[in-house]
């Protein structure tokens, strides 16, 4: 049998033919190297299994002449980004920071007073963003402890405990 791309098919009643002599087993009694076929032969089912798949859905990349080029970078240029962010992390520098400055050209971009402002005010929002707020700086440690409600609610010996004592 064949089909359009002249491939052979193999007909259905055929394709068991050679399986592996572990499949007649109880898995109980399978032996290391029966493991060690079983897993074989998942890896090759599943080799098969995508390559099939990939046959079905067509080319995965687009054909050289429609492909865009893509820029060149060499394995100096990405060695040579990859110490350039180390030194500016070593600098004191976030990852954020360090992500701005290698997009705006690298270590040079660090020389222009916008791409110095930039770098400010990303490290000013940041500040604030984390600022901490303390709203509970009015109340008394007790306050601070417990609720309204756990206050009414407690026994009388337990809030003497608790209570500030005035002289």
């Amino acid at each position: 049998m064949s089909n359009d791309n002249n491939e052979e098919v193999i007909p259905q009643d055929n394709a068991n033919d050679n399986k592996p002599a572990f499949l007649d087993k109880p898995e109980a009694e399978w032996t290391t190297d029966d493991v060690a076929e079983a897993k074989k032969s998942i890896k090759t089912l599943h080799a098969q299994k995508e390559h099939w798949r990939g046959k079905a859905n067509g080319p995965k990349d687009p054909p050289a002449a429609a492909a865009e080029p893509k820029p060149l970078q060499t394995e100096a240029n990405a060695d040579s980004a990859w110490r350039e962010k180390i030194e500016l992390k070593t600098e004191g520098y976030s990852d954020d920071e360090v992500a701005f400055i290698q997009q705006n050209g690298g270590r040079k971009a660090l020389d222009n007073p916008f791409v110095k402002q930039a770098i400010e005010s990303i490290r000013t929002q940041r500040k604030a963003e984390g600022a901490v707020i303390d709203t509970d700086t009015n109340k008394s440690e007790v306050e601070r402890k417990y609720t309204p409600q756990q206050l009414s609610e407690m026994p009388l010996a337990d809030l003497e405990k608790i209570l500030p004592r005035a002289s």
